[in-house]
């Protein structure tokens, strides 16, 4: 039997941390802790979204933010969108992720910094539809979900167990210790701070940045674009990426847009629409083998979601847009494609957005 001494002392013990969680929750909850993450190093791929998020929060521009995996990250260059137009600023929110199963983080990231663009770009292929690992803690989504958000956990459903089970653990660590995550982003920063101070005075002997560094290539630069091989694609290119085609189910059927992931992108197109003032669906340029073997099982239940939303949201079909030969491999663009996209989104979102009146625009390609 506990004596009143002790009773009263575990009460007081339990207010002290319900008080101190209280204070961590809306610490990591308030939209400014984006502004940590203005400089994203090479750090998981969820770390460029909010780095995207931090200079949307500052811009004092209308902004047009692309969100998306890879396809998005690597098909848009910004310098040439953001040079040929004044009317809005560009930014890339592409990471990466591969299936749909990455947008609801993506969505709650948004809605959680508070932002409401001008315009949302989602790139999405009806192959991200697809029944297969996504990695939404891998990519560092996790670090910035907790309980106490509007995240519906039913897109974990569509984890294979490992991936459920490790997700879920994080989110529910960042719950229950919401100083995790700030603690740990304020720790990189400042061994940052001490590598540019201590070269900054001793330039003489400067040290290596390396000697700063906990994990491999943390506090390194992110470049802007990760492939860099411009071979162009070709049927020896694709023998080497069939294999793990097949390993990953990617040529059966149906492993395609089931009624979880359709519910899934139908949930999370309504939760994007009402977080800018235009959503526009672009469905990203693709290799022919992509289409046809992959994106084919899928396109049709796809489009017709979207196309639910007529009226709320602009929906494009680029996927067909380029030959086969202005690839680098089934999705990803070369460099020379990727240059006249962005300009030839520029003209999209010119029409779509910003009539010559200068009023805004809904017009659909």
């Amino acid at each position: 039997m506990f004596t009143r001494q002790f009773s009263k002392a575990l009460i007081n013990i339990t207010a002290v941390w319900l008080s101190f969680w209280v204070v961590g929750m809306v610490l990591f909850s308030n939209p400014y802790i984006f502004k940590l993450y203005k400089e994203p190093f090479k750090n998981p791929m969820g770390y460029r979204l909010a780095s995207a998020i931090s200079l949307s929060q500052e811009s004092d521009q209308k902004v047009v933010l692309l969100l998306g995996a890879s396809t998005v990250r690597e098909g848009f260059d910004t310098s040439i969108m953001n040079g040929s137009q004044s009317n809005y600023f560009v930014i890339n929110g592409g990471t990466s992720g591969g299936t749909i199963l990455t947008l609801p983080a993506m969505v709650e990231m948004v809605k959680m910094s508070g932002i409401h663009p001008e315009c949302i770009v989602l790139g999405i292929n009806a192959r991200m539809l697809i029944n297969r690992t996504s990695k939404v803690h891998d990519h560092g989504y996790t670090d910035f979900l907790h309980l106490m958000s509007s995240l519906n956990l039913s897109f974990l459903r569509g984890m294979e167990e490992a991936e459920k089970t490790q997700t879920y653990s994080h989110i529910f660590k960042n719950t229950i210790w919401p100083y995790l995550l700030p603690a740990r982003r304020l720790n990189q920063l400042s061994r940052f701070a001490l590598f540019k101070i201590n070269n900054q005075f001793y330039f003489d002997n400067p040290n290596s940045l390396e000697q700063y560094m906990r994990n491999k290539n943390e506090l390194l630069p992110s470049p802007e674009f990760i492939y860099y091989d411009n071979t162009r694609f070709s049927s020896e290119k694709l023998k080497s990426y069939e294999d793990r085609y097949l390993e990953e189910g990617m040529f059966e059927p149906t492993n395609y847009a089931t009624p979880f992931h359709l519910d899934l992108l139908r949930t999370e197109i309504s939760r994007l629409s009402k977080l800018c003032n235009q959503l526009i669906i672009v469905e990203m340029p693709e290799a022919t083998f992509s289409r046809e073997n992959f994106s084919i099982h899928a396109k049709t239940k796809m489009e017709d979601v979207i196309n639910s939303f007529s009226g709320e949201v602009i929906f494009i079909d680029h996927s067909a847009s380029y030959s086969d030969d202005q690839f680098r491999d089934i999705s990803h663009m070369l460099e020379s494609t990727r240059n006249k996209y962005s300009q030839d989104m520029v003209q999209v979102l010119n029409k779509n957005l910003v009539n010559q009146d200068g009023t805004q625009g809904r017009e659909h390609d």
